[in-house]
């Protein structure tokens, strides 16, 4: 059983400068009712975020945010770890030049209580070859500490057992597009490579019929994207 709630309050300050306050609460219900093993699990999760957006001109606009997250486990048997708070910063900006050239660059800091801190980010650079095509390059960081259930996950009727010895997962983004778009026809062809270190899997062994988690130390992932419409009236 799952509750989710949010609250959000979006707020114009003065005519360049936007505010948004979200709040959520998460609670995942779990329980087991295998006769000898009978175990109940609550996972609590409160989020609260803070963005800013300031239009500095029509063409240009940053922002900068805090993100807040509390995740609790709410039983010993399940879990050996209880509690984690996360405390991110982070900013974005967006630039249109010359009304061709489009630029993204954004930054983050996550402090997780559990790791430490780690920086990602990521930039964009888009051009107009015409009003109807469009060329773009992309490269970025990202960053995934390991959840709960896969760290100390502990479900016998599922035949799954964490692991707790897992490493954060940390990987590198880079990616192209082109894009063509007129009237009745609109597409976008986007090729993109993403490097994994420790990337965090899942596995099953054959012979004991068990599964849990394990990292890779290292792992690609190449691919391609085609998305095509045209409206025939």
């Amino acid at each position: 059983r799952q509750q989710v709630y949010g609250l959000t309050s979006s707020n114009k300050i003065t005519d360049w400068w936007q505010s948004n306050l979200c709040y959520g609460f998460v609670k995942s219900y779990l329980y087991n009712n295998i006769v000898g093993d009978e175990t109940k699990n609550n996972t609590y999760q409160n989020s609260l975020s803070w963005q800013h957006d300031f239009s500095i001109t029509p063409d240009h606009m940053a922002s900068v945010f805090f993100e807040g997250y509390k995740e609790r486990i709410g039983s010993a048997k399940q879990f050996h770890q209880y509690k984690r708070n996360t405390n991110s910063f982070g900013a974005i900006y967006q630039g249109h030049i010359a009304n061709r050239h489009h630029l993204q660059a954004s930054i983050r800091n996550d402090r997780y209580s559990d790791y430490g801190s780690r920086t990602t980010g990521s930039l964009a650079y888009d051009f107009d070859v015409t009003n109807q095509l469009t060329i773009g390059l992309a490269g970025s960081t990202g960053f995934r500490m390991p959840s709960f259930t896969e760290l100390y996950g502990d479900h016998p009727e599922w035949s799954f057992q964490g692991n707790p010895n897992l490493k954060p997962e940390k990987s590198r983004n880079i990616e192209a597009h082109i894009r063509f778009e007129n009237v009745a026809t609109s597409a976008n062809l986007r090729i993109f490579q993403t490097k994994y270190r420790n990337l965090i899997v899942n596995f099953y062994d054959p012979a004991t019929y068990l599964s849990s988690t394990e990292n890779t130390d290292k792992a690609t992932i190449r691919g391609l994207s085609l998305n095509a419409a045209h409206d025939f009236g």
